[in-house]
């Protein structure tokens, strides 16, 4: 009596580890997917969900320029954007500095047009829109993000980023301390007799 095949070779076994494998990386969230926490995104803790944008957005924050920190830079398929690179939208307050302390750098999902992105966002380039006073550091392209439904500040005063300080003479007075014959307070000659003895103070009169 001849032996009985096994349902599975050892060869079977291993083409299907090789097919899990593969399933699994294509299934592996990418930048800009939707999310409701972190683990969605990563189970190794390298990137995060922001979920103050719709649906969630799976990206890494605080990115830095592709090449300049393996660890930080974002994958293929993302670009890295910096944030709040202006302090304001405003024509004319424009940072020459490149960064404000509200900077704040982000992977976003690269596209072509509208179809790349989810439902909830287009495709724009954000350095091109003054609103998000954005800067893509790894290069100009668009990515997926949510489309800005504010209108663009028209006419506003920027003197508050222009401003300059007035000339030393357009200063205006310091007020009197009271003190050194100013028109409130005694004159000098009264100031240095305050330390002299008077009767009955302990001084020599008063021997």
């Amino acid at each position: 009596m001849g032996r009985a095949r096994l349902p599975f070779s050892p060869a079977d076994h291993l083409g299907l580890l090789l097919v899990g494998a593969l399933l699994a990386l294509g299934c592996k969230p990418q930048i800009g997917d939707k999310c409701t926490t972190s683990t969605d995104c990563s189970q190794v803790g390298d990137r995060l969900c922001d979920i103050s944008q719709p649906s969630g957005y799976c990206t890494v924050f605080n990115c830095e320029p592709k090449g300049s920190n393996a660890a930080a830079s974002c994958p293929d398929g993302a670009s890295c954007v910096a944030f709040g690179a202006d302090p304001s939208p405003v024509a004319g307050c424009e940072n020459a500095l490149g960064s404000t302390p509200y900077t704040r750098t982000f992977c976003m999902k690269e596209c072509d047009n509208g179809n790349d992105c989810r439902e909830g966002y287009v495709c724009e380039d954000p350095q091109a829109d003054e609103r998000f006073s954005a800067v893509d550091v790894d290069g100009r392209t668009k990515v997926c993000l949510v489309a800005f439904s504010a209108a663009a500040p028209d006419g506003v005063n920027n003197n508050v980023c222009t401003a300059t300080s007035p000339p030393p003479d357009e200063f205006p007075e310091p007020p009197a301390s009271g003190y050194g014959g100013g028109p409130d307070g005694p004159a000098d000659s009264e100031l240095g007799s305050a330390g002299a003895s008077t009767p009955g103070s302990g001084g020599n009169d008063g021997i």
